[in-house]
């Protein structure tokens, strides 16, 4: 399955190396087959970021990568990112202020 993802992400790549979504690779490549590449995933995950500011999956796995080598500051800091690229919560933040 491992596998399909990343040609999938791959092939989508080679078509537009420009889709946020799309270098947000590091998701199927953090696996035990891979050896856990966490450098590589959050280059991945930033530069997705870096053309999309907004795509709340990438903050929430660039969270989960920063949670899981122990980088906790850089992971609550990309979650409270995530929640407020979410519009719903981003209007009921700005109503608060």
């Amino acid at each position: 399955m491992e596998e399909k993802a990343f040609a999938a992400v791959e092939n989508a790549l080679s078509l537009d190396s420009e889709l946020a979504e799309g270098t947000s690779r590091g998701l199927p490549a953090l696996s035990l087959a891979n050896h856990y590449p966490h450098e590589k995933a959050v280059q991945d995950f930033q530069r997705a970021l870096a053309l999309n500011p907004s795509l709340a999956e990438a903050h929430h796995q660039l969270a989960s990568v920063y949670n899981h080598i122990g980088l906790l500051d850089k992971a609550t800091g990309e979650a409270q990112k995530r929640l407020l690229s979410i519009p719903a919560i981003r209007e009921q933040d700005s109503c608060g202020d």
